[in-house]
């Protein structure tokens, strides 16, 4: 299943914000260190606004890459990730395949606080995903991440929090010689291979 013309539109509106971050620097060049306090936030609102919410459109890269992976795990009938706001309630993905089953999965393009775990902030927000794929009735459950570091984090911390849910690192998942990359269903006893 290819990129739906919603989609397309959407990742056109991230290209063009790029190419305006770019221009601004090209225009502005960088702020200089011992800019007075009211230049350095004139200059850091200007960046702002052309950046949006930048947080939001990394999100949405992160369930189109969602999306292709388990587009070549299952079959589904239709599949647009931009229907749903990046700031809407709910699972980042809950889609039925074509055998009428039900895949959910939920997105982090979370980069830790820490050097060997979450921030308090991350913890609270990882684990009210965490609960809401062991609450979902679901017969395929994906936790996606995209930061080797919040991998090798949730791997060797958290994985008795995601009983029967697959781990995926994106965008290394995508190379279909990187299959070894998704930590398997848990199980009682799991043996982890650090990626680096």
């Amino acid at each position: 299943m290819g990129i739906t013309q919603n989609e397309k539109e959407t990742m056109i509106k991230i290209a063009e914000k790029i190419k305006g971050i770019n221009d601004f620097f090209r225009e502005n060049g960088t702020v200089p260190p011992n800019s007075s306090v009211p230049d350095m936030y004139s200059y850091m609102g200007k960046l702002k606004r052309i950046m949006g919410n930048f947080d939001n459109d990394m999100s949405y890269i992160g369930c189109q890459m969602a999306k292709e992976y388990l587009c070549k795990q299952h079959e589904f009938d239709s599949f647009d990730v931009s229907l749903k706001s990046q700031s809407a309630p709910g699972l980042d993905v809950d889609e039925m395949t074509v055998k009428n089953e039900r895949v959910v999965g939920e997105i982090k393009t979370t980069y830790p606080y820490g050097k060997f775990d979450l921030g308090a902030q991350q913890k609270a927000s990882f684990r009210k995903d965490f609960k809401k794929l062991q609450d979902a009735q679901a017969d395929f459950k994906y936790f996606f991440v995209t930061e080797n570091r919040t991998y090798d984090i949730i791997a060797t911390k958290y994985m008795d929090e995601l009983r029967d849910v697959k781990v995926v690192l994106l965008p290394q998942a995508l190379d279909s010689d990187n299959e070894q990359i998704e930590t398997p269903k848990s199980q009682t006893s799991q043996t982890y291979i650090p990626l680096h």
